[in-house]
């Protein structure tokens, strides 16, 4: 990629069906210094070229399978994931100067008010995310971490990402399972599933079926997107006494002009691709380790071996 212009603030399309390959191909967006914009395989052509020309993507990486569903006109060039000879590509040098304010990635906004429009999120906004979720969460290393939502939308970092950074095992969960009460809660019992980001209205219609604690987390039950009834809340905590439920919630309020604005000393900056430095993936054919570099005590500055714990991806 870096050999093919990939550069900070470079945005580059991830066309990529929910797998391993996902998140290899956002990390190495990621170490080669440039930014991801997430594109959801189901969505149609003429809002796939719409995305790639507005974020002005320069590459495109994705599978051989879902070269067809690419608008003929893109002028981005294509990297098949499934298809690339890796033994042939010549190593970059990763000498890539990081800043906290490059772009991480681009989401586009579903566009239900118009046109969709991209929202850039910097290292140092996801950088600051991770770690307080991480910490708050008190996540720890060999944990299983369960990724149901679609990449093209943020509300799945609250467990990618910290699932990554803490040593954790990230389980990437089928949408044809996630929509299933019965298939998702034997994956959750047989995988031993402790964390769960999800919208209200999807666990709840999951619940609806027999065995409504099987669709729960062991340890942490994050919960967003939606407002949640405090009577459901209390019966979810019935169904699962040990595990943790957490509302993310963003209220907007006008700020006083005497209030002060967080300056950007006192904010955890740091460079994504450096906090998961040397983590190509999570993967079963990958063994690797990463560095979590951090000033919260909840995460210990240490070395993580991936390669004890069976990451996957489930298809």
């Amino acid at each position: 990629m870096k050999s093919l212009g990939a550069a900070p603030n470079q945005v580059v399309g991830l066309f990529v069906e929910r797998s391993a390959e996902m998140v290899v191909g956002m990390v190495g967006i990621l170490k080669a210094g440039a930014a991801y914009v997430p594109i959801d395989a189901s969505y149609p052509q003429d809002r796939i070229s719409f995305m790639l020309a507005d974020a002005n993507a320069l590459l495109v990486i994705s599978q051989s399978s879902l070269l067809e569903k690419l608008p003929p006109g893109a002028t981005a060039q294509t990297i098949c994931l499934d298809s690339f000879w890796w033994k042939d590509a010549q190593r970059a040098e990763l000498d890539t100067k990081y800043s906290p304010a490059n772009l991480a990635y681009v989401i586009y906004t579903s566009g239900s008010t118009g046109r969709p429009k991209g929202v850039g999120v910097e290292h140092r906004n996801i950088v600051n995310y991770v770690l307080g979720i991480s910490e708050r969460l008190q996540l720890e290393p060999g944990m299983n971490h369960a990724m149901i939502s679609t990449v093209a939308a943020d509300l799945g970092n609250t467990v990618l990402f910290p699932a990554l950074a803490t040593g954790g095992c990230l389980h990437l969960i089928s949408q044809e399972r996630a929509e299933s009460q019965a298939k998702l809660s034997e994956y959750f019992t047989r995988e031993s599933i402790d964390v769960l980001k999800i919208v209200p209205s999807h666990l709840a219609a999951l619940q609806a079926g027999r065995n409504p604690k099987q669709v729960m987390p062991n340890k942490r039950l994050i919960l967003g997107g939606e407002a949640s009834r405090l009577d459901w809340i209390h019966r979810l905590r019935a169904l699962s006494p040990g595990c943790e439920s957490t509302t993310i919630m963003v209220r907007r309020k006008p700020r006083l002009a005497s209030s002060p604005i967080m300056s950007e000393p006192s904010c955890r900056a740091r460079a994504l691709e450096h906090s998961l430095w040397g983590a190509p993936c999570l993967t079963v054919a990958f063994t690797s380790s990463m560095k979590m570099e951090s000033s919260s005590p909840r995460i210990p500055k240490a070395r993580y071996s991936l390669a004890a714990r069976e990451s996957r991806a489930d298809t």
